[in-house]
């Protein structure tokens, strides 16, 4: 991909962009889309998931353990979301008194 500075004029005004040789397109817009398109995948993925997904993770590697040890970390990471929120909550309201 080909660089070139352009000068373009803007309300009477000289404005140097970087822009793509090849297509024409001002490639200062490039890190503002990439910015707004991981803002927009993150969101959609709500405290919950990240939750089930780390359970999820900490439970394989419980069943990678040997039999002796698994039951042990299976039952550490078997809460669900919500008694995990409130036993956070809980810990949170008692380290602030």
């Amino acid at each position: 991909m080909k660089m070139a500075k352009y000068s373009r004029a803007s309300n009477g005004a000289q404005r140097s962009l970087l822009m793509d040789k090849t297509t024409g397109h001002d490639m200062h817009k490039l890190p503002v889309l990439l910015i707004l398109a991981t803002s927009a995948l993150l969101s959609a993925c709500s405290s919950a998931d990240f939750y089930a997904m780390r359970q999820e993770n900490a439970q394989d590697t419980c069943r990678k353990l040997p039999e002796a040890d698994r039951g042990a970390c299976l039952a550490r990471n078997s809460a669900d979301y919500d008694s995990y929120k409130k036993q956070r909550e809980g810990l949170l309201d008692s380290s602030k008194k």
